[in-house]
């Protein structure tokens, strides 16, 4: 079975959870034996010399690649990675009123119209949780059939870090707080962490990047004025340094206003670290009642979450033999390649 891998051209720019998500579920297809392929828009390769398409994001980044595959009569299964937190009945109004802008206007397309469209050429849809699911089959109208959810999955190598590592190097001597999250992304939420922090008092790290951005330029700002915050530039996912940050912090904080749910908050929580996260998103389908879900939108609930966390007597051991037993990588794999076969008739 030969696949060909898709997803927008700036994935391995801004890296993240996308990116470990696709380079993770490759690797274990490939030691299922699938040959995969990562299309390359400088490589002359053709739709029919693959078996079918797999999209890791359905936005107008993929939408081209899509309608070629498509096309050219070779099936398109599609991880969308989408999901909005915007009343469902006014997606679907917005949808109708669009469908009634783009009669008078051919070549005006909302986002929603082009993951319907997308949506339509996929002989399947797996998207990460039931939220996001039932987004698509309420909201942009997706056939139930097409759906196949597939979770996301975390490491096993992530419950194995030496806290020493990452606190020799940067020269951190006391417990603190972690969150990841570039300071431009405002999905990310880092200038209401920042505010918490101040609030809460507790030492925090931020594994992130700065950004010329009018939201990043505002985070840098009170970042300035929180002395108790740190800022630490991204450490490659690869690298055993990654592992010693999740497994040398007392909190872990993903504060977002969304996540699909949040492949951080499952390295993090095989460290043994307490999470505070988003509720949003999905994320309850994952850590159910062993994490405090906190309110993005308020600084202080979230500094009272942290607090919360920081002086509960943590038990990890539940969380983690939660999360290895039902969230591996070659259990996606393996769900996928079931997904493939199907569309394929094998």
């Amino acid at each position: 079975m030969k696949v060909c891998i898709a997803a927008p051209q700036i994935v391995n720019l801004v890296g993240g959870g996308l990116s470990t998500q696709i380079d993770m579920t490759v690797t274990e297809l490939r030691r299922l034996g699938i040959d995969v392929t990562f299309h390359d828009q400088w490589q002359k390769h053709k739709p029919n010399d693959f078996d079918l398409l797999h999209v890791f994001r359905a936005d107008i980044g993929t939408m081209g690649i899509v309608r070629c595959f498509y096309d050219a009569g070779v099936p398109v299964l599609v991880s969308p990675v989408y999901l909005c937190q915007q009343n469902r009945f006014l997606v679907k109004t917005q949808m109708l009123i669009v469908s009634v802008f783009h009669r008078l206007i051919p070549h005006f397309r909302s986002d929603f119209e082009v993951l319907a469209d997308i949506c339509s050429m996929a002989s399947a849809v797996i998207p990460n949780t039931k939220e996001e699911a039932d987004f698509f089959i309420d909201s942009i109208g997706v056939d139930r059939k097409k759906i196949s959810i597939i979770p996301n999955a975390v490491e096993e190598r992530f419950q194995n870090g030496d806290p020493l590592e990452f606190k020799t190097k940067f020269s951190i001597e006391s417990d603190f707080v972690l969150a990841i999250g570039g300071l431009g992304a405002k999905r990310k939420n880092m200038l209401n962490f920042i505010k918490a922090m101040k609030i809460a008092g507790l030492p925090a790290v931020i594994l992130g990047e700065s950004s010329a951005n009018e939201y990043g330029r505002i985070c840098q700002s009170e970042l300035e004025r929180t002395p108790n915050v740190r800022l630490i530039n991204h450490l490659p996912h690869s690298g055993t340094m990654l592992e010693s940050a999740y497994s040398a912090c007392r909190v872990f904080a993903m504060p977002s206003y969304l996540e699909t749910p949040g492949i951080a908050a499952m390295e993090a929580a095989l460290t043994g670290a307490a999470l505070v996260i988003t509720p949003n998103g999905g994320t309850q389908e994952y850590f159910e009642e062993m994490a405090i879900y906190t309110d993005p939108k308020s600084p202080t609930k979230i500094a009272a979450d942290i607090l919360t966390a920081w002086n509960n007597d943590n038990d990890p051991q539940k969380l983690r033999e939660h999360l290895r037993s039902k969230y591996s990588w070659s259990r996606v794999a393996e769900s996928t390649l079931t997904v493939y076969r199907k569309i394929l008739g094998k």
